[in-house]
């Protein structure tokens, strides 16, 4: 069945996503770039002697170039060696070139990425589904815990009559639980890092991951230490219930 807590959470994975789908220039972090921009008038291109400048922003808007010239060699397509390019995220040029005193200017978009590539609608129905099948666990796995005895059966008089070793597999499965959401932040923080424009979504979930992370190495080893001795002591309560002892129950 559907619920709407389900809806909510297949919306956010489609809202984190569905974005990364955009036609852009990709370039990968810290290669030599040569950005080309188009050039022509009334349909031809733009000759070889056609001066051209071009000013871009850094993804926070600050300024990478300021009206550096651009290389052109007479292909319509002059270009200029990027200078830096350590910064992920979304940049801004704007060119200016003048042909026979008459000027073209031109303003577009391109992008620095962890991997140089963009990510395609089919890579966002990969992404979409992994995460949607993670989610779908987490509640599947709750409505089986939700069904789980979580303490011994007692007569009418509070009196144990039958030891449940199913309520430890309550704590083995919220552990399960557990795991599966470390993946899902895990995954989403490197959604974040490798393709997002502004990384800090990326980062504040890898923070995340790694507190996580590092909770999961301590806690979960101890975590089950005390599932087994809790385990044992009911092995031990078991064979005094079959050799007649009456014990008192948790209410």
């Amino acid at each position: 069945m559907i619920t709407q807590k389900s809806l909510l959470v297949v919306g956010v994975i489609l809202a984190i996503l569905l974005p990364l789908a955009t036609a852009q220039l990709i370039f990968k972090q810290d290669a030599t770039v040569d950005l080309k921009v188009p050039c022509s008038f009334n349909g031809t291109f733009c000759d070889a002697d056609t001066p051209c400048e071009i000013t871009i922003y850094y993804p926070n808007t600050s300024l990478m170039v300021d009206n550096a010239s651009l290389t052109n060699t007479g292909n319509g397509m002059p270009n200029i060696t990027l200078p830096d390019t350590s910064v992920i995220g979304n940049y801004q040029a704007f060119a200016t070139c003048t042909q026979n005193s008459v000027s073209g200017e031109s303003s577009f978009e391109f992008r620095i990425t962890a991997l140089g590539d963009t990510t395609e609608l089919e890579d966002i129905y990969v992404y979409a589904i992994g995460l949607i099948f993670l989610v779908a666990l987490i509640f599947g796995t709750a409505f089986i815990i939700r069904g789980l005895p979580s303490k011994d059966a007692v007569d009418e008089r509070g009196a144990i009559v039958q030891v449940s070793m199913l309520k430890h597999l309550r704590n083995v499965l919220w552990v399960f639980i557990w795991g599966i959401s470390l993946a899902i932040v895990f995954i989403i923080s490197n959604i974040g890092l490798m393709y997002l424009p502004n990384i800090m979504l990326g980062k504040l979930f890898f923070v995340i991951y790694q507190i996580m992370f590092w909770m999961t190495i301590v806690a979960v080893p101890i975590y089950f230490i005390w599932i087994f001795y809790k385990l044992m002591k009911d092995k031990e309560l078991q064979n005094m219930i079959k050799r007649g002892a009456q014990i008192k129950g948790t209410p």
